[in-house]
């Protein structure tokens, strides 16, 4: 895969254009206090107003409509996380055009992925990886890979983690230009939007007084398939004790959006109140499960 194609898929990946490991999700402005967003009620017809720019519901549904049908299912039945992306992509776009990456003889929709790959390069930069990083990322999954020298995958482990560290760092400057942005919501729309939402799976368990695993993967995914026995037997053996949850990610990609799953399996660990407070990527042997568990004081 070209280097190019690789930013334009973490581009699209963080403003949730092409992700079932996607990162960016609406919150309410109690989950994101330092948001400038307004409570200043907007017309029915305006969603949103984004540092003077509105976006109308016919804005909305251009945007979901130019979507593949499979991410168009994503958003079904939450237009307000959708509205979000809108929101996000309308910020990137400024941030653009402040820079001068835009080009005035041309509409957004004509060169937005042009102009977000060329502030992905201007923000991420080039990180250093150190050896000492390389060799601790083999050492973590040798058990997957046996008999493979280190020799063999370094490169492959510079390129993944020069590629993670683009992501935090574009992650982190997306993060801020959300919430530095002056952004009006129509909060009566989205209200709406919340009501009409399925419940999630995961609900019920994070308030039943029991900590709770939630493993975000796929049937596809080799580690996926290592670990399926794994929860089995700890479902098992910690009935009445411990929640234990085991979501496909397509098929519950407003989690997987929520909770900002970039690589499958993902296991995320809640306390008995239903408060996260540790998450791993990738395999996860029984033996560290039942530690993390551990610190929760559940009897085990």
């Amino acid at each position: 895969m070209k280097n190019g194609r690789k930013i334009l898929i973490v581009v699209l990946l963080v403003i949730a254009i092409g992700a079932l490991i996607a990162y960016k999700n609406y919150s309410s402005e109690d989950d994101n206090p330092t948001r400038k967003t307004s409570t200043e009620v907007l017309p029915d017809s305006i969603l949103a107003n984004v540092a003077g720019i509105n976006i109308t519901k016919e804005d909305l549904d251009h945007q979901y409509k130019s979507l593949p049908k499979q991410y168009q299912e994503m958003f079904a039945n939450s237009k307000d996380e959708y509205l979000e992306q809108v929101i996000m992509r309308e910020l990137i776009y400024q941030e653009a055009d402040n820079r001068g990456l835009t080009d005035s003889a041309k509409t957004q929709d004509q060169q937005f992925e042009k102009v977000a790959q060329e502030l992905f390069i201007e923000v991420a930069g080039q990180p250093e990886v150190t050896q000492t990083e390389i060799e601790d990322i083999y050492n973590q999954n040798k058990d997957q890979m046996p008999g493979t020298p280190l020799v063999q995958v370094e490169n492959e482990i510079r390129s993944y983690l020069v590629q993670q560290k683009q992501g935090q760092a574009f992650d982190k400057f997306i993060q801020e230009l959300r919430e530095n942005a002056d952004v009006k919501l129509n909060n009566k729309w989205i209200e709406e939007q919340i009501a009409l939402r399925p419940k999630s799976p995961l609900d019920d368990l994070l308030v039943n007084g029991f900590p709770t695993v939630l493993d975000l993967g796929s049937d596809s995914c080799i580690p996926c398939k290592m670990m399926k026995p794994i929860f089995a037997e700890l479902e098992e053996e910690l009935a009445g004790k411990v929640n234990i949850l085991i979501l496909d990610v397509s098929e519950h990609s407003l989690l997987s959006d929520k909770y900002k799953v970039r690589v499958i399996p993902t296991q995320i660990f809640f306390d008995e109140a239903g408060q996260q407070y540790w998450r791993h990527e990738g395999f996860l042997s029984k033996e560290d499960i039942l530690k993390k568990l551990g610190e929760t004081g559940v009897k085990l």
